[in-house]
Parts: C-alpha cells; structure tokens; sequence
C-alpha cells in the first residue's frame, strides 16, 4: 500500500464509519474501531507503522504502537 492507498483507504474508512479526521484525535489511542482501522491500514502497506500511527493519532512509546 502506497501513500495514495494509504489515504484513500484511510478516507473510505472514516466515511464508512461516519468520521471526520478531527474525530480521530478526539478518540482515544485504544478505541476498538481506532486500532481495527490502523490493523487493516498497517497490511501490505509500504508505510512505516509509526507514520500510520501518527496519521491515526496514535501514541508511540519508544517506537511502537500503543494498544
């Protein structure tokens, strides 16, 4: 998954879900819906987990994703 992917799956998602993308750093960093979209976001993808964690607002701690 490139960028452009990235973004569109990452746009489809929100929509589905009925979310803007201020309501992702409104959601805490364990929201069920939160991690299962940055799981289907992190396969086959060509990005680095950090950079789909901080596109999700998710917190890093020493480099990995906080679950």
């Amino acid at each position: 998954m490139d960028r452009h992917d990235f973004l569109k799956t990452l746009t489809e998602e929100l929509a589905r879900l009925g979310w803007s993308e201020e309501e992702l750093t409104r959601r805490r960093k364990g929201n069920p819906w939160k991690m299962a979209l940055a799981a289907r976001l992190c396969r086959g993808r060509t990005l680095t987990v950090k950079a789909v964690c901080a596109r999700l607002h998710n917190w890093m701690q020493g480099g990995t994703p906080v679950q």
